[in-house]
C-alpha cells in the first residue's frame, strides 16, 4: 500500500470514529431526556425517528437552553430566594420567587396578578412553541413570539434593588412554576 492510500485510510477511519462518537452522544442525550421530567426539555415525540445528526443553525440569543452533556450533569443547587417581578411599563403582572438554581436557569414559583391576563396568551403560545408538540422545534416562530412579547413592553424587575432586565427568557408552566433566564 502506498503512502497516500494509507493516509486516506487513516483519515477515513478517524472520520468514522468521530461519527460514531457523535451518534453515541446524541443517543445518550435522547435516553437522558426521556428520563428528564422537566417540561421545557427538548425531546423526540413518541413515534418520531431520529435518523440523522442535524447541524443546528447559529444560536439565536433567545433560543431555549439545551440540556448539558452528561459529563457536566449536576443536581440543581439550592439558591437564596430572589424576587423578580414581570412588568409591563409600571404594571406588575406576576411575581416570581427563585426556589432553585439550574444554571443558567432559575426555577421559580409563579404568582400572576389580575393584570397578567392581558399577556397570558403570549406566554401560552411561547410554551406551545417551546414544547413543539406534533413537530420539530420552529426556531423562527419561537423568536417571532419573543419579539411579540418584547413588543408588548414586558421586562423583569429584580427586587429589592429594582434592577431593570429587558432581555430575558421566561417559560411559564401551568403548574404555577416558571423557568427564568437573563444576563
Amino acid at each position: 500500500m502506498d503512502l497516500p492510500t494509507a493516509v486516506l485510510l487513516v483519515v477515513l477511519v478517524a472520520l468514522g470514529v468521530m461519527i460514531v462518537i457523535v451518534l453515541e452522544h446524541r443517543l445518550s442525550r435522547i435516553r437522558r431526556l426521556k428520563q428528564t421530567p422537566a417540561s421545557d426539555a427538548v425531546e423526540p415525540r413518541p413515534g418520531e425517528v431520529v435518523a440523522s445528526v442535524e447541524v443546528a443553525p447559529p444560536v439565536a440569543p433567545l433560543e431555549p437552553e439545551r440540556v448539558q452533556p452528561p459529563e457536566r450533569e449536576l443536581a440543581p443547587a439550592p439558591v437564596e430566594q430572589v424576587s423578580h417581578v414581570l412588568m409591563q411599563a409600571d404594571t406588575e403582572l406576576a411575581f416570581l420567587t427563585t426556589i432553585r438554581l439550574d444554571p443558567p436557569w432559575l426555577e421559580c414559583t409563579f404568582e400572576p396578578t389580575r393584570a397578567f391576563g392581558s399577556v397570558k396568551q403570549l406566554f401560552e403560545r411561547e410554551l406551545e412553541l417551546l414544547e413543539h408538540a406534533g413537530g420539530m422545534f420552529d426556531q423562527a416562530a419561537f423568536v417571532e413570539q419573543w419579539q411579540r412579547i418584547f413588543a408588548a413592553g414586558l421586562w423583569i424587575r429584580v427586587d429589592p434593588d429594582a434592577e431593570h432586565i429587558s432581555q430575558f427568557l421566561l417559560h411559564i408552566h401551568p403548574d404555577g412554576t416558571a423557568r427564568l433566564r437573563y444576563g
